[in-house]
């Protein structure tokens, strides 16, 4: 979550914290996060990265679509406490860049020192023009009020067809009370997504998850009134049930695609068409 606050640039020596692709030691200074506590959401997300099972599913959907993910320069987008930046340091230079302070302090340390970490929003991304490989964003711009300056700040930063992997929230009809608790400012069509990224994008993948285990998964959390940003003591009955959930929904993996999953799965390259023209395809085929 990127996006609400208010940013002051400072161009000073950090010691190596934070640093450009080109090897220009930079900073961005938060001022005023805003609403959101992002600290604390910090804090819950690391502990549902270790006992909830749909975070453990959508691991399993990432490792295939981050093997692509090779020997590049690349930006985690949005990477909270550091489990994908984790997942993509090995064989590529990662960069990480997140609003929230202990998130690139959790991100560092997941990475043992080697993704190189920065504080600052998703639509201004301190990154000179065409710098980066590829550009992982998960679960951020539902967050973002201008989700299309995002995109476009993207595309400004990566190479000629540079790689672009994009998850957002599928299904606007799902929107609760627990993407109000999150965070959420909307959830995503098929065709609203490729509005989104269709002109400034070549389209290589466009999927769906979640479904329908996960899909009834959330539900029952959203009959109970429990929303994700809540964490119970990770017991040993806890860790148990979360992982027989995660095996059950490993009947997911059938479905993929179905156009009933949670979320979407976008995989692009920096368009190489005309302005103008989008090869996103709107509809399942």
């Amino acid at each position: 979550m990127l996006c609400a606050a208010r940013l002051v640039a400072a161009e000073r020596r950090t010691g190596g914290m934070s640093r450009h692709p080109d090897g220009t030691d930079w900073e961005v200074v938060k001022v005023d996060s805003g609403a959101v506590d992002y600290e604390q959401q910090q804090a819950l997300w690391r502990c549902h990265f270790t006992i909830g099972p749909t975070f453990r599913y959508k691991s399993q959907v990432m490792r295939g679509s981050l093997s692509r993910v090779r020997g590049m320069k690349v930006l985690d987008l949005g990477c909270g406490a550091g489990y994908f930046a984790r997942m993509l340091a090995g064989g590529n230079q990662v960069f990480a860049l997140d609003i929230s302070w202990s998130a690139a302090a959790q991100t560092r340390a997941a990475c043992d020192g080697k993704a190189l970490c920065a504080v600052a929003t998703a639509d201004r991304l301190p990154y000179q023009d065409a710098t980066l490989d590829a550009v992982v964003c998960l679960d951020v711009l539902e967050h973002c009020p201008d989700d299309v300056a995002i995109v476009s700040d993207v595309a400004r930063v990566l190479k000629p067809r540079g790689l672009f992997v994009l998850v957002v929230p599928a299904d606007p009809g799902l929107f609760n009370h627990m993407d109000l608790a999150d965070g959420h400012m909307r959830r995503y069509e098929r065709a609203d997504l490729c509005r989104l990224v269709g002109e400034s994008f070549d389209q290589v993948q466009l999927t769906d998850y979640g479904y329908p285990v996960m899909r009834m998964y959330r539900s029952m959390l959203a009959a109970r009134g429990i929303h994700t940003g809540e964490c119970p003591r990770p017991s040993l009955a806890v860790r148990g049930l979360s992982w027989l959930a995660f095996v059950a929904m490993q009947i997911d993996h059938l479905f993929e695609g179905s156009g009933k999953g949670v979320e979407w799965l976008y995989v692009g390259r920096k368009a190489s068409h005309a302005p103008g023209q989008s090869t996103c395809q709107s509809a399942a085929s």
